[in-house]
Formats: C-alpha cells, structure tokens, sequence
C-alpha cells in the first residue's frame, strides 16, 4: 500500500499544479477582456461568412457595418437600443452597444466592470473610462445628461491592420 500511495502521490500533486496553471482568467479582469477576444458568440477575426444573422446597414469599402435582428439587447440589467457589428476585410473588428436612459448608462458601466475590472477614467473630466487588454480595448461614454451611453470593444490585431493599410494608402 506505501508503494501505491509513493507512486500515486506525485502524479496527483503534478496533475493538480498543472491545473492551478491552465484556469481561465476571472471576470473583473483585463485578463477575461482577451480571453474572450471577442461580443458574445461571435470573437474578433471570425469570417463574416460564419457570422449568422448579419444584415448590411453600411458598406464603406473594406469595413462594412452590421445589425443581427435576434440579437438579446441586454447586456446584464442594461437594455440597450442597438448593437452594430463591424467587419473589415471580412473580419470581425468591432462592436457599439447603445443605451437610452440614465438607468440604462449606469447598468452597462456596471456590466462592464463586473466583467473587466474598473475602467480607467478619462483625464478630460468626461464620464469616459476605458479598458486596455493586450489584444482588446473597450470605451464607454456617456451622455453630458446621463441620457445616453455608448460602449465599443475593439480588437487590437485589425485595429493595427486598419492603420498600416491607411499608413500604406496615404503613400
């Protein structure tokens, strides 16, 4: 029975180090923000042939602006006014979320930091925070009257694309 428990011991303790190692990041964290990399179903740099339910609302050459007419306009007590889906070259880029309503901008902001941490508040005075992941960003702005509120989510891979490919353009 000692040698049993000897030889068994180590590879229990090597399998449960190896599982404190690879746990998912925990919401309220920037680490959460990349870890989903992406809006719901849908995560950053997925073709927008295997993004279900999209209808046009803008084409502006290589980024295009999308609306899905099933979407869940809720993002935790938030009920939103809108969701708008941005592919360029294809390929999810981004995504806004509006609200209506003071109650509406607090509940997103909460939303927000429940999932991402405490948002960095803009130097400028403006009810403006911001979350900077290593490969997603988000905003959030609200109305000067509290009335309105907008939230963006950003993926720093084709943000970049999108500056080279204007830098090269410019040439």
């Amino acid at each position: 029975m000692k040698r049993k428990f000897a030889v068994l011991f180590p590879l229990m303790l090597a399998q449960w180090v190896l599982a404190q190692n690879i746990t998912e990041p925990i919401p309220g964290s920037l680490a959460y923000l990349d870890d989903h990399y992406g809006f719901r179903d849908l995560k950053f740099e997925q073709l927008i042939a295997t993004c279900g339910g999209m209808t046009l609302v803008e084409d502006d050459g290589d980024q295009k602006f999308y609306t899905r007419k099933d979407d869940r306009l809720e993002m935790g007590e938030a009920k939103l006014t809108r969701i708008e889906y941005s592919f360029y070259r294809g390929k999810f880029a981004n995504v806004t979320v509006n609200t209506q309503g003071k109650t509406n901008s607090v509940a997103l902001l909460t939303y927000l930091e429940k999932y991402y941490g405490p948002g960095r508040k803009s130097p400028r005075g403006a009810e403006k925070y911001y979350w900077f992941g290593q490969k997603v960003t988000v905003d959030y702005a609200v109305s000067s009257d509290g009335e309105k509120s907008t939230s963006g989510m950003w993926s720093k891979i084709i943000q970049e694309l999108r500056g080279t490919d204007a830098k090269a353009k410019s040439k």
